[in-house]
């Protein structure tokens, strides 16, 4: 079971920019076991469950030697942790202040949590260059926006926002099949339907997109809703970036592909 999660904990990484070697890719889903297992933070006792076949002390020595020698980027991973926030209901932001005493060196953090009820995870961090006192309301703002600018609409919570999410009914021990929550905005999902079915009729790219997804579903319903998605997606980007439309469009790693066939 722990080499399985470390497996898919590692595939996660490698499709985010946090750290780009394997090896290490590898270390951070070691040490994410550890600290579940240890439930911790403080390295000797993380790397008791580190690596089973080394020494602890030689699980500390790498650990300290990661965290001294590569450099965090600390909002991509933000990015991360809220990606794998639930889609559905409202995100809570708590702020405090948190201090530790590292021998004579007094840290002071201001911290933002993320998460929905009793669960929470830690979003985005400053450290304050006062050594105990509070923080100030410029150093608040400033740790909200960062947060915010994380918090960003993305392609799953447009969908929620539609109602075009999907979801699965449950009922003890049975679980039925998937279907979209309807819980959003019925206005602009009813706004959606009718250029989704125009698209699959003029739209090359929708059309093809649609026929492949019709091989894995005989019923032609989940096509038009991922459609539907699609253009949510799409309508919300070219605002956001305020950008006309462009049909002749294509994504980077299409793109790539075209040049490398032709040469």
């Amino acid at each position: 079971m722990k080499q399985g999660l470390i497996a898919k904990i590692t595939i996660v990484l490698q499709h985010v920019p946090l750290v780009r070697n394997l090896a290490r890719q590898k270390f951070i889903a070691h040490f994410v076991i550890g600290l579940i297992k240890s439930r911790n933070v403080q390295f000797c006792e993380v790397a008791q469950h580190l690596n089973d076949a080394v020494k602890p002390a030689s699980n500390e020595t790498r650990i300290q030697d990661f965290f001294r020698e590569v450099d965090l980027d600390y909002l991509v991973l933000a990015r991360l942790l809220v990606s794998l926030l639930p889609v559905q209901g409202k995100l809570r932001l708590c702020l405090d202040r948190t201090e530790w005493d590292f021998g004579q060196c007094q840290v002071n953090i201001l911290l933002v949590t993320v998460g929905q009820g009793a669960f929470h995870v830690p979003l985005y961090w400053e450290l304050l260059d006062n050594r105990s006192g509070n923080s100030n309301a410029a150093q608040r703002i400033a740790v909200l926006q960062a947060c915010l600018a994380v918090l960003g609409q993305n392609e799953r919570q447009l969908a929620s926002y539609a109602g075009l999410d999907v979801v699965q009914r449950q009922s003890g021990l049975s679980a039925h099949a998937t279907r979209i929550s309807k819980r959003g905005n019925v206005r602009l999902r009813t706004a959606l339907y009718l250029p989704a079915l125009s698209s699959l009729r003029h739209n090359p790219r929708q059309m093809a997109f649609y026929a492949r997804l019709r091989t894995r579903h005989p019923s032609g319903k989940p096509g038009v809703i991922a459609v539907m998605r699609k253009l949510l997606v799409l309508c919300y980007s070219l605002w956001k970036n305020d950008q006309p439309y462009d049909p002749c469009y294509q994504p980077g790693h299409l793109a790539q592909q075209e040049i490398a066939s032709a040469t």
